[in-house]
């Protein structure tokens, strides 16, 4: 458990890092209390292509071919996971104006 200051309660869903900051009520503090960041930008194949080119460079650095290779197949995995996404948001698309000119609006 991380210490508190006598008086704090940090809320339970937020991440309490020991970082040095004012937290979002403008107290200046030891712990920041901000809660952890999620982007929808961070997509999952965006992270799968990320730690495919952590492995692949990991690899070059090591001489290591195994781990060269698994990082190429992570980031070609997380190219194929995109173009799924994108087809299947296409097609949901596609759906949405069928329903849309069948309803009449």
């Amino acid at each position: 458990m991380v210490p508190v200051r006598p008086g704090d309660t940090p809320h339970p869903t937020l991440q309490t890092t020991q970082q040095p900051g004012n937290d979002r009520a403008g107290n200046i503090g030891r712990f920041n209390t901000w809660p952890a960041v999620h982007s929808d930008a961070m997509s999952d194949s965006n992270i799968d292509e990320a730690k495919g080119r952590a492995k692949e460079a990991a690899g070059a650095l090591t001489d290591n071919d195994d781990l060269k290779r698994e990082g190429k197949a992570d980031q070609a995995g997380a190219k194929v996971k995109d173009a799924a996404n994108k087809a299947a948001d296409k097609a949901g698309d596609a759906v949405d104006a069928v329903k849309e000119k069948l309803s009449g609006n």
